[in-house]
């Protein structure tokens, strides 16, 4: 019997190599984690007068919970965000999404762009939000229930309705990809290396 000696190495005590090294293999099972986006985009979409369908998700103790039914792909150039549900424009509450977001002139614009063209109506306006192509886009379609038989939405406004919705699809997939890359990063790498222990020999294979 012989006994080996072997110096074990922090990430951050690893060559720039070496950490290239820990790094690959980190990132072969990458730990990306969106839930809280979709729910704070479920949440977003509350207050756009979007609902967005829920499915149901086992956990592991048994139980179930209900999630948006949002799909998404991202990392590459063929990300993209779809959802399905339905839409009420009388049910946008620009404060409340001012409040949850203060800074995002993104979803300001959004919401500022729908609430324009509802207030054009005395109807109401809704309709129901589909996945599109292959299910990778977002379709809608408006439609405008009043009592006046000479009010009827037009062409344009239907179109602004459905690209407002796009938008806000588009400013989902623009979070995901902005978490996804991030924890790609040099940053978050390190962070996690640190947070569970890694050790690592000093051409920085993990131990």
């Amino acid at each position: 019997m012989r006994t080996i000696e072997k110096t074990v190495f922090k990430f951050s005590e690893l060559s720039n190599s070496a950490k290239e090294t820990a790094a690959n293999w980190f990132l072969q099972d990458p730990m990306f984690d969106p839930d809280y986006i979709l729910e704070d985009a479920e949440t977003i979409a509350g207050f756009l007068g979007i609902t967005i369908n829920q499915s149901t998700v086992k956990l592991m103790g048994g139980g179930t919970r209900q999630t948006p039914m949002i799909h998404y792909s991202v990392g590459d150039y063929r990300s993209y965000v779809a959802f399905s549900g339905y839409f009420h424009l009388n049910d946008i509450n620009f404060d409340k999404l001012v409040a949850h977001a203060p800074q995002d002139s993104t979803l300001h614009e959004i919401a500022d762009r729908m609430l324009k063209i509802k207030n054009k109506y005395t109807g109401e306006i809704s309709g129901i939000i589909t996945t599109g192509w292959r299910g990778t886009s977002t379709a809608a379609d408006p439609e405008l229930d009043s009592e006046d038989e000479d009010e009827s939405l037009t062409d344009d406004d239907s179109e602004s309705i459905i690209e407002a919705i796009a938008d806000f699809s588009r400013w989902i997939l623009s979070s995901l990809n902005a978490e996804f890359e991030y924890t790609q990063s040099e940053e978050y790498i390190a962070e996690m290396m640190e947070a569970n222990n890694y050790e690592f020999d000093e051409d920085g294979r993990v131990i």
